[in-house]
């Protein structure tokens, strides 16, 4: 899939092809990703804003905003780091973390 792997740092990812519209990657949520996801339940449009994007990668496991992080990939959104493991047409979504406002 695509030429070149991580050197170890943030790879963006991009200029790929996107799968056939019926053919959507399966998508689950580890324990701890749904444990994580569940603390931010507070911030709705924050967790609506998140589940949206990660619906996305059904069509688009590879967006270009993506970077990959060993054998994960990992997705900004808004304030919420996705990070998820892509084997074969499942999307494993491992962890959901709220990161900290930079310069404010």
């Amino acid at each position: 899939m695509g030429g070149g792997g991580p050197t170890g740092g943030d790879v963006p990812r991009g200029g790929h092809a996107l799968p056939a519209r019926g053919n959507r990657v399966k998508i689950e949520w580890s324990p701890a990703a749904k444990r994580s996801a569940a603390r931010f339940m507070r911030d709705q449009d924050g967790m609506c804003r998140l589940v949206a994007a990660i619906d996305r990668l059904a069509d688009d496991p590879r967006p270009p905003d993506a970077f990959i992080r060993g054998e994960y990939h990992r997705l900004r959104i808004g304030p919420y780091r996705v990070m998820y493991l892509i084997q074969d047409q499942l999307i494993t979504i491992d962890h959901v973390d709220r990161i900290a406002d930079q310069g404010e």
